[in-house]
């Protein structure tokens, strides 16, 4: 949630950059639990994450979607999340749901409910939730996990992003500042929330070497998210109010491709 500069290549700043990093995130998942991909899921996650980032996040009212928005790309990521939701499993087009609902709250106010967004001590945790929704648990629910089997990853990848976008707020402190938002930079300053982000890097790592430890996810991958995790922590304490924002958009968000890099070069070894 940075704001874009000048400076910063139109791939990055535009979302192509973070679109990707998602589906890898998301094809970790599928490394992890050791089932081929689903191409259609991960085309459809990439597209949703573009759509997002750059038609809805600087949107205050729902209907300048359609208004603001580049139609044709509006046509082709509806279809392809249409056409992705027919194979989906009522459970997992449940929690599809849950995670779109939460989208859409997290943009647009809702009767006399601000925008989650404005919410700034529980921001983090929301887009963690819906990341986490999007990039493990509906994959694992499509390969015959149950919700229950699949809530120690999710909960991994929740804390993992929570963190991430934890840092952010770091790094828009100053814009946080102008807009009167509560943001626990803000609250209980920098060093503290680094210390939180690392206790949430530290918690996620404990939870996916655990679900290891219960056959949940392949060992190796366990052990390629905690680097993940150390790199994400390195990431936070190295981060202050005046980092480049292609610092955030580049080597924030690519922390979340790590995991599936990471495991792709231990298939090698």
């Amino acid at each position: 949630m940075v704001r874009q500069e000048p400076c910063a290549t139109g791939f990055i700043t535009q979302y192509y950059f973070l679109s990707s990093v998602v589906a890898l995130l998301c094809s970790f998942t599928y490394v992890a639990i050791a089932v081929p991909p689903d191409y259609s899921y991960l085309l459809a996650v990439t597209l949703w994450t573009f759509f997002i980032y750059n038609d809805v996040s600087g949107l205050h009212v729902f209907k300048d979607i359609l208004r603001k928005s580049h139609k044709s790309r509006l046509i082709i990521i509806f279809i392809t999340i249409a056409w992705v939701t027919f194979q989906l499993s009522l459970t997992s087009l449940f929690f599809l749901f849950l995670a779109a609902f939460i989208t859409f709250l997290y943009f647009f106010p809702v009767f006399h409910l601000k925008p989650l967004r404005q919410y700034g001590i529980w921001k983090p945790l929301f887009i963690g939730l819906v990341f986490s929704i999007l990039t493990a648990l509906i994959p694992m629910l499509q390969n015959l996990y149950t919700w229950q089997e699949s809530i120690y990853p999710l909960l991994a990848i929740w804390f993992f992003v929570s963190g991430l976008a934890l840092v952010f707020d770091i790094g828009d402190i100053d814009v946080d500042e102008n807009e009167n938002i509560g943001t626990w930079p803000k609250l209980v300053g920098t060093i503290k929330t680094k210390w939180l982000i690392i206790i949430m890097m530290m918690t996620a790592m404990l939870l996916m070497f655990y679900s290891a430890w219960v056959y949940l996810i392949e060992i190796p991958e366990s052990v390629a998210f905690s680097i993940s995790c150390l790199a994400g922590i390195a990431g936070a304490w190295k981060t202050h109010a005046k980092k480049s924002k292609l610092y955030f958009l580049f080597f924030i968000d690519g922390v979340m491709a790590l995991p599936f890099i990471i495991s792709l070069f231990f298939s090698f070894l």
